[in-house]
């Protein structure tokens, strides 16, 4: 019964996760320009708390209300989303609300005016020069195998710690120890991205080797102490390249195309993971 109640529930979760995803990680970019970077971190620094806290919360609820009770709760929680997103505001890129001066410059910029032409411009995102874009595709292809590996350390890791015997409840300290950098980090990272230091390629390629390193250490020295300050670098360095995905991709395509860009990253990385991730064994 529980795998069938996983079976028909899942897929809609993530169906529900998807179509919430790129809209609240793609508008913010349309509000900022000047701090854009700092913008998408502190937007994307919350999933860092949900990393943090939920571990302890799954473990609460479970214990307490079955995996159907805590469902339910959880459930409960996640509509506030659309709560949330009652506060959005329609960009002006896309309000028809402009004056005839600002909607003739838009147009010269090829700037969707109306909702039709939104919703076109998704649907019709194979005839967008997105995917002529050799830049966005390579950019797209790096996304993918940082998504691998970022997600390989919450399936690979928690049965590396057990093979070790670590306790569960150290286990669960690790990951949310990785989950509170999280929420830092993403903030830090933009605001350096912002102060334009490096580029944000840069700045991306340098988490990418820190984190790499910090990978192939980890099975060398066999340490509590490693496993705490490996889940530290996992949070700050690879943690935090979902708040470089749209500064990176605006490096490669025009804002315009960002909604079409973004999901479409997204569909190759989950594809790339649901590939990937039964070829990393158990």
């Amino acid at each position: 019964m529980s795998s069938l109640y996983q079976l028909h529930t899942f897929p809609f979760l993530g169906v529900g996760y998807g179509l919430a995803y790129v809209p609240c990680t793609t508008v913010i970019n349309y509000y900022f320009e000047r701090n854009r970077a700092l913008a998408n971190g502190i937007v994307l620094s919350a999933s860092g708390v949900g990393g943090f806290l939920f571990p302890h919360l799954y473990r609460l609820l479970i214990d307490n209300y079955t995996l159907s009770g805590a469902m339910v709760i959880l459930g409960g929680v996640m509509l506030n989303v659309c709560v949330a997103a009652a506060f959005l505001r329609q960009p002006l890129e896309f309000s028809g609300s402009q004056d005839s001066n600002d909607t003739k410059a838009n147009n010269s910029r090829g700037v969707p005016q109306t909702c039709k032409d939104v919703l076109c411009g998704k649907i019709c995102v194979c005839n967008n020069d997105v995917l002529r874009d050799c830049r966005f595709l390579f950019m797209s292809l790096a996304f993918c195998l940082t998504a691998l590996s970022y997600s390989a350390y919450f399936y690979t890791f928690p049965s590396f710690l057990e093979a070790e015997n670590v306790e569960k409840s150290t286990t669960v300290f690790i990951f949310s120890l990785t989950g509170a950098c999280e929420i830092f980090a993403r903030v830090a990272m933009g605001w350096c991205t912002d102060m334009k230091f490096l580029s944000p390629a840069c700045i991306y390629g340098l988490c990418m080797v820190v984190s790499g390193i910090a990978t192939l250490i980890v099975p060398l020295i066999r340490t509590r102490t490693v496993y705490y300050i490996y889940a530290v670098i996992v949070g700050i360095f690879p943690g935090s390249f979902y708040a470089l995905m749209s500064v990176i991709l605006l490096e490669t395509i025009a804002l315009k195309n960002l909604p079409s860009a973004y999901a479409i990253t997204t569909i190759f990385i989950a594809v790339f993971s649901l590939l990937g991730i039964p070829c990393l064994g158990k």
